[in-house]
Protein backbone atom coordinates (compact mmCIF):
# COMPACT_ATOMS: atom_id res chain seq x y z
CA UNK A 1 0.00 0.00 0.00
CA UNK A 2 1.55 3.38 -0.86
CA UNK A 3 3.11 5.17 1.81
CA UNK A 4 1.09 8.07 1.59
CA UNK A 5 -2.21 6.15 1.86
CA UNK A 6 -1.14 4.44 5.31
CA UNK A 7 0.19 7.55 6.80
CA UNK A 8 -3.27 9.29 6.07
CA UNK A 9 -5.50 6.54 7.57
CA UNK A 10 -3.19 6.70 10.72
CA UNK A 11 -3.74 10.49 11.05
CA UNK A 12 -7.00 10.09 10.70
CA UNK A 13 -7.39 7.44 13.08
CA UNK A 14 -5.31 9.53 15.19
CA UNK A 15 -7.70 12.64 14.59
CA UNK A 16 -10.24 10.63 15.74
CA UNK A 17 -8.74 9.87 18.94
CA UNK A 18 -7.49 13.46 19.86
CA UNK A 19 -11.52 14.66 19.29
CA UNK A 20 -12.40 12.16 21.55
CA UNK A 21 -9.96 13.50 24.92
CA UNK A 22 -12.47 13.94 27.37
CA UNK A 23 -12.87 10.10 27.24
CA UNK A 24 -9.44 9.10 28.07
CA UNK A 25 -6.52 9.93 30.04
CA UNK A 26 -4.66 13.48 29.54
CA UNK A 27 -1.25 12.14 29.17
CA UNK A 28 -2.78 10.10 26.37
CA UNK A 29 -4.39 13.13 24.53
CA UNK A 30 -0.75 14.90 24.61
CA UNK A 31 0.89 12.14 23.27
CA UNK A 32 -1.40 11.72 20.68
CA UNK A 33 -0.82 15.45 20.06
CA UNK A 34 2.42 15.01 19.43
CA UNK A 35 2.33 12.29 16.75
CA UNK A 36 -0.20 13.70 15.14
CA UNK A 37 2.14 16.41 14.84
CA UNK A 38 5.08 14.62 13.78
CA UNK A 39 3.14 12.64 11.68
CA UNK A 40 1.43 16.01 10.14
CA UNK A 41 5.25 16.96 9.54
CA UNK A 42 5.73 13.77 7.17
CA UNK A 43 2.48 14.23 5.31
CA UNK A 44 3.88 17.65 4.65
CA UNK A 45 7.58 16.53 3.00
CA UNK A 46 5.73 13.81 1.26
CA UNK A 47 3.74 16.67 -0.56
CA UNK A 48 5.84 19.21 -0.61
CA UNK A 49 5.69 19.60 -4.61
CA UNK A 50 2.09 20.75 -4.12
CA UNK A 51 3.66 24.05 -2.31
CA UNK A 52 7.09 24.17 -4.88
CA UNK A 53 3.36 24.10 -7.90
CA UNK A 54 2.06 27.12 -6.62
CA UNK A 55 2.88 29.84 -9.04
CA UNK A 56 2.84 27.58 -11.90
CA UNK A 57 -0.38 26.25 -13.69
CA UNK A 58 -3.92 28.12 -14.21
CA UNK A 59 -6.00 28.97 -10.98
CA UNK A 60 -9.56 27.95 -11.55
CA UNK A 61 -12.10 27.80 -8.86
CA UNK A 62 -11.32 24.11 -7.41
CA UNK A 63 -7.75 25.08 -7.08
CA UNK A 64 -8.47 28.32 -5.54
CA UNK A 65 -10.64 26.51 -3.08
CA UNK A 66 -8.04 23.83 -2.43
CA UNK A 67 -5.33 26.42 -1.57
CA UNK A 68 -7.69 28.41 0.76
CA UNK A 69 -8.26 25.35 2.54
CA UNK A 70 -4.78 24.70 2.79
CA UNK A 71 -3.87 27.48 3.82
CA UNK A 72 -6.50 27.51 7.00
CA UNK A 73 -4.82 24.40 8.15
CA UNK A 74 -1.47 25.78 8.57
CA UNK A 75 -3.18 28.80 10.32
CA UNK A 76 -5.21 25.92 11.88
CA UNK A 77 -2.18 23.52 12.81
CA UNK A 78 0.46 26.80 14.14
CA UNK A 79 -2.36 28.02 16.62
CA UNK A 80 -3.04 24.02 18.39
CA UNK A 81 0.46 23.37 18.44
CA UNK A 82 1.45 26.91 20.29
CA UNK A 83 -1.33 26.13 22.35
CA UNK A 84 -0.71 22.66 22.82
CA UNK A 85 3.16 23.77 24.01
CA UNK A 86 1.60 26.12 26.39
CA UNK A 87 -0.26 23.03 28.10
CA UNK A 88 2.75 21.41 28.68
CA UNK A 89 5.54 24.24 29.28
CA UNK A 90 6.42 22.64 32.08
CA UNK A 91 8.64 20.33 29.31
CA UNK A 92 9.53 22.87 27.27
CA UNK A 93 10.59 25.45 29.75
CA UNK A 94 12.48 27.46 27.53
CA UNK A 95 9.87 28.65 24.95
CA UNK A 96 8.46 31.92 25.83
CA UNK A 97 4.80 31.05 25.72
CA UNK A 98 2.54 33.72 26.93
CA UNK A 99 -0.52 33.71 27.51
CA UNK A 100 -3.86 32.64 30.13
CA UNK A 101 -4.72 29.32 30.90
CA UNK A 102 -8.47 30.38 29.90
CA UNK A 103 -7.48 31.97 26.78
CA UNK A 104 -5.35 28.73 25.76
CA UNK A 105 -7.99 26.37 26.42
CA UNK A 106 -10.48 28.43 24.37
CA UNK A 107 -8.68 28.84 21.01
CA UNK A 108 -7.48 25.21 21.41
CA UNK A 109 -10.81 23.82 21.38
CA UNK A 110 -12.35 25.71 19.05
CA UNK A 111 -9.13 25.28 16.40
CA UNK A 112 -9.34 21.64 16.84
CA UNK A 113 -13.08 21.46 15.62
CA UNK A 114 -12.23 23.98 13.12
CA UNK A 115 -9.46 22.03 12.28
CA UNK A 116 -11.51 18.60 12.36
CA UNK A 117 -13.49 20.59 9.77
CA UNK A 118 -11.10 21.78 7.51
CA UNK A 119 -9.38 18.19 7.44
CA UNK A 120 -12.32 16.63 6.32
CA UNK A 121 -13.18 19.22 3.13
CA UNK A 122 -9.49 18.43 2.81
CA UNK A 123 -10.19 14.82 2.60
CA UNK A 124 -13.65 15.48 0.48
CA UNK A 125 -11.30 17.52 -2.63
CA UNK A 126 -8.87 14.45 -2.77
CA UNK A 127 -11.98 12.58 -3.20
CA UNK A 128 -11.29 10.61 -6.32
CA UNK A 129 -8.11 9.23 -4.90
CA UNK A 130 -9.97 7.70 -2.17
CA UNK A 131 -12.87 6.13 -4.55
CA UNK A 132 -10.31 4.51 -6.69
CA UNK A 133 -8.66 2.52 -4.25
CA UNK A 134 -12.05 1.48 -2.49
CA UNK A 135 -12.58 0.16 -6.54
CA UNK A 136 -9.45 -1.26 -6.48
CA UNK A 137 -9.57 -2.60 -3.29
CA UNK A 138 -12.45 -4.36 -3.93
CA UNK A 139 -11.54 -5.44 -7.44
CA UNK A 140 -13.16 -2.59 -9.33
CA UNK A 141 -16.98 -4.01 -8.34
CA UNK A 142 -19.23 -1.94 -10.23
CA UNK A 143 -22.03 -1.84 -7.97
CA UNK A 144 -19.23 0.30 -5.72
CA UNK A 145 -20.12 3.60 -7.48
CA UNK A 146 -23.72 3.14 -6.82
CA UNK A 147 -23.30 2.04 -3.11
CA UNK A 148 -21.50 5.12 -2.63
CA UNK A 149 -23.66 7.22 -4.34
CA UNK A 150 -26.69 5.83 -2.06
CA UNK A 151 -25.30 5.66 1.20
CA UNK A 152 -23.10 8.86 1.53
CA UNK A 153 -26.18 10.94 1.10
CA UNK A 154 -27.55 8.94 4.00
CA UNK A 155 -24.44 9.21 6.23
CA UNK A 156 -23.98 13.23 5.17
CA UNK A 157 -27.56 13.23 6.85
CA UNK A 158 -26.64 11.51 9.92
CA UNK A 159 -23.08 13.37 9.91
CA UNK A 160 -25.21 16.85 10.01
CA UNK A 161 -27.60 15.52 12.84
CA UNK A 162 -24.51 14.50 14.80
CA UNK A 163 -23.21 17.82 14.00
CA UNK A 164 -26.18 19.37 16.01
CA UNK A 165 -26.95 17.42 18.19
CA UNK A 166 -23.51 16.91 19.59
CA UNK A 167 -23.67 21.31 19.81
CA UNK A 168 -20.45 21.74 17.30
CA UNK A 169 -21.39 24.78 16.46
CA UNK A 170 -20.48 26.06 20.18
CA UNK A 171 -17.40 24.90 20.05
CA UNK A 172 -16.25 26.23 16.65
CA UNK A 173 -17.73 29.47 17.84
CA UNK A 174 -16.16 29.23 21.76
CA UNK A 175 -19.57 29.79 23.53
CA UNK A 176 -18.37 27.31 25.92
CA UNK A 177 -15.37 26.34 27.40
CA UNK A 178 -15.63 22.57 28.07
CA UNK A 179 -16.68 19.10 26.04
CA UNK A 180 -19.92 18.54 27.63
CA UNK A 181 -20.21 14.40 27.27
CA UNK A 182 -22.17 11.76 28.31
CA UNK A 183 -20.04 9.76 29.92
CA UNK A 184 -22.71 6.97 30.29
CA UNK A 185 -23.14 6.64 26.42
CA UNK A 186 -21.20 4.00 24.08
CA UNK A 187 -17.56 5.39 23.56
CA UNK A 188 -18.42 3.78 20.16
CA UNK A 189 -21.27 5.92 18.99
CA UNK A 190 -18.91 8.81 20.16
CA UNK A 191 -16.30 7.95 16.66
CA UNK A 192 -19.33 6.82 14.76
CA UNK A 193 -20.86 10.07 15.32
CA UNK A 194 -17.36 12.17 14.85
CA UNK A 195 -16.49 9.59 11.48
CA UNK A 196 -20.21 10.22 10.19
CA UNK A 197 -19.65 14.17 10.97
CA UNK A 198 -16.05 14.07 8.52
CA UNK A 199 -17.23 12.18 5.82
CA UNK A 200 -20.73 14.40 5.66
CA UNK A 201 -17.97 16.93 4.90
CA UNK A 202 -15.27 15.41 2.64
CA UNK A 203 -18.36 14.01 0.69
CA UNK A 204 -19.66 17.57 0.76
CA UNK A 205 -16.67 19.20 -0.66
CA UNK A 206 -16.57 16.56 -3.56
CA UNK A 207 -19.92 17.57 -4.48
CA UNK A 208 -18.55 20.99 -4.91
CA UNK A 209 -15.44 20.27 -6.33
CA UNK A 210 -17.42 18.09 -8.81
CA UNK A 211 -19.47 20.58 -9.63
CA UNK A 212 -16.98 23.10 -10.20
CA UNK A 213 -14.99 20.60 -12.73
CA UNK A 214 -18.22 20.34 -14.37
CA UNK A 215 -18.91 23.78 -15.28
CA UNK A 216 -15.24 23.75 -15.76
CA UNK A 217 -14.28 27.22 -13.64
Amino acid sequence: MNTRIVLDLILLINLLFLMAFPLFELESHQWAGLLFFVLLGYHHWLNRRWGKGLRRGRWNRNRVMETVVNGGLVIVFLTLLYTGLFFVKRYVPFLPLPGTMMTMKIHHMSCAYLGFLLIAFHLGLHGQLWISLLKKWTGQKPWISKGISYLMPLVTLYGLYAFIHRNWLDYLLARVHFVFLDFQASKMLFFVDHLAILLAVAWIAWRIKKLGMRNGV
